[in-house]
């Protein structure tokens, strides 16, 4: 995943011919959804189609009002997700929200709502 190799330890038996999912969060920190972990001849792989990155602890670039912020963010969000927090975080001047929204692991911000 990612050009990513782990190592990692079942929490259940997953017996020959059978499959089991798993979050991709679990095994690759920073990513997100599920992967497919499939036994065969007790040989277990695991699909990893499905994982994306998702967006992590960073800064975010915020122009607002003109002027360029840093807005720490602190959490994972999934790609896709949204995150939002007051503009007067910002700028005292400023209500509404500014938005944050994740494509593949990066933070976008939309300050439309200011």
């Amino acid at each position: 995943l990612g050009g990513l190799t782990r190592s990692f330890a079942l929490d259940a038996t997953i017996i020959s011919g059978q499959s089991k999912d798993s979050q991709c969060s679990l095994v690759f920190g920073g990513w997100d959804g599920t992967m497919t972990l499939s036994c065969s001849g007790g040989v277990i792989t695991a699909d990893t189609t499905t994982c994306v990155e998702a967006c992590g602890p960073q800064s975010l670039p915020v122009l607002l009002g003109g002027t360029a912020y840093e807005h720490p963010v602190t959490t994972w969000t999934a790609d896709g997700s949204t995150y939002s927090f007051p503009c007067s975080d910002l700028d005292s001047l400023f209500t509404g929200n500014v938005v944050a929204t994740c494509n593949g692991n990066t933070l976008l911000s939309n300050v439309e709502g200011c």
